[in-house]
């Protein structure tokens, strides 16, 4: 399986938030790296959108599973001129909402 590939079937099978995920979204597909910093003491800092972070074991900036703004905010920015939308179902039977890319 592609990285991507996994990553598409693991956020499908995301029930909740998860740090994790949003890390490997963040490097696969929203541009994250690991820069070093050779400050008084060298060593690696995260780097999102140009600006350092100290990369702290499990440290999140961006949770892109807990917020539909921040998940869309990566979608316009892979792909620009794309629409989105949120909603809830019209049947009764459905419980929950839905999210489409168009």
């Amino acid at each position: 399986m592609s990285g991507l590939t996994e990553l598409l079937a693991r956020c499908e099978a995301a029930t909740g938030p998860d740090r994790e995920l949003d890390r490997d979204i963040g490097f696969e597909l929203a541009g994250w790296k690991l820069v070093e910093v050779a400050s008084p003491n060298p060593r690696m800092m995260l780097e999102i959108d140009g600006d350092i972070y100290p990369n702290h074991p499990g440290a999140m900036y961006v949770s892109f599973t807990e917020s539909i703004d921040q998940a869309f905010a990566l979608v316009e920015r892979l792909l620009p001129g794309w629409g989105h939308q949120v909603g809830r179902p019209l049947q009764t039977y459905c419980n929950g909402y839905y999210a489409s890319v168009f």
